[in-house]
């Protein structure tokens, strides 16, 4: 009598019923991202913060499997928490439409790991200068993006 309320009545709904478009961007193992990676961590430890904010948004591994996508997520938000509040409105200014929009993309994409919650309030920072900056033009960039990390 009380199995009613354990069916998924979301399998009928029409918009639900579909199957995604494949991406078409490239896959990368880790061992593959190894050397971006490196070379992140690289610009971290000279303290070139621009120079590693490019880094991450300039090829991002859409198409990769979860845990080329970890990797790199982890490697992106060593390098923002690493950043000083008062230096981002000069790097966001340095980033042309694309790589703000890749930058919210990637927080986002940070903000859902239990790494990325640790770590909210650099996250937020960033998030709110960006959106301070460039107004809301990336959140909705994101919202009809199929790429995603």
């Amino acid at each position: 009598m009380d199995s009613w309320r354990r069916i998924d009545i979301d399998q009928y709904d029409p918009d639900y019923q579909y199957e995604a478009d494949p991406i078409d961007a490239p896959a990368y193992t880790v061992q593959q991202l190894e050397p971006l990676l490196g070379e992140i961590r690289g610009s971290i430890s000279r303290g070139d913060s621009v120079g590693a904010i490019k880094l991450c948004v300039a090829d991002p591994p859409y198409g990769s499997d979860a845990a080329a996508k970890t990797a790199y997520l982890q490697s992106v938000l060593s390098v923002l928490v690493s950043v000083k509040q008062t230096e981002i409105p000069n790097i966001v200014k340095g980033l042309d439409v694309d790589e703000t929009d890749t930058l919210v993309k990637l927080l986002y994409s940070l903000m859902s790991l239990k790494e990325g919650q640790k770590s909210g309030g650099a996250l937020l920072g960033w998030f709110d200068k960006v959106v301070g900056i460039v107004g809301e033009r990336p959140i909705v960039s994101y919202v009809n993006s199929s790429l995603t990390l």
